[in-house]
């Protein structure tokens, strides 16, 4: 497989996005010999930095249903607290009326805890429904190294239109959360 920073390129370029629900997290000092300490102490800064982030990845959900007025998007919620934004999509879903077709979930433990594959493989289930949207699949491996870069320039030709789209979507919902952040300040 290409390095990790290629990879997530290759499959950006295909119109996959990556978001994760916190962004960041504190780094903070915590006894190693008292696990429970350091656990509760990271729960508590996830929380802390998740609350900071949410509107930023609510704007982000909100831009791609809206985008899914123009053809079908897959979110694909891997883990408990993703699972837990499927009510949240869905409202903004009937709230745009966006065709239901058109707003497609596949759901998986997440990578890091060991239950990733437990409902079978969730690249091949995302890929399912693209092809069932009448979208083209997403290449997970992107090329080997057996390719050269001319091969995977012409193999993942579509990559720069994809690219420019999920970057305008980002615009988009980086301005809605600017606009929020204006009208707070107002207040």
């Amino acid at each position: 497989l290409p390095p990790p920073r290629s990879m997530f390129e290759i499959l950006t370029g295909q119109g996959v996005l990556w978001l994760n629900r916190t962004l960041t997290i504190s780094v903070f000092k915590t006894s190693r010999r008292r696990w429970g300490s350091y656990w509760r102490d990271y729960k508590k800064q996830r929380k802390w930095h998740r609350d900071l982030w949410e509107p930023i990845t609510n704007a982000i959900l909100s831009s791609l249903v809206e985008e899914a007025r123009t053809r079908p998007i897959v979110f694909a919620l891997f883990g408990g607290e993703a699972k837990d934004l499927r009510p949240r999509i869905e409202t903004e879903r009937g709230r745009l009326d966006v065709a239901e077709a058109n707003v497609r979930f596949v759901e998986s433990g997440h990578p890091s805890d060991g239950t990733f594959f437990s409902t079978g493989n969730p690249l091949r289930r995302i890929n399912d429904e693209l092809a069932s949207g009448g979208r083209e699949p997403i290449d997970w491996c992107g090329p080997t190294v057996q390719h050269t870069v001319e091969d995977a320039s012409t193999r993942h030709a579509p990559q720069a239109h994809a690219s420019r789209r999920s970057t305008a979507i980002m615009d988009r919902a980086v301005g809605r959360y600017r606009t929020t952040l204006r009208q707070l300040a107002q207040l």
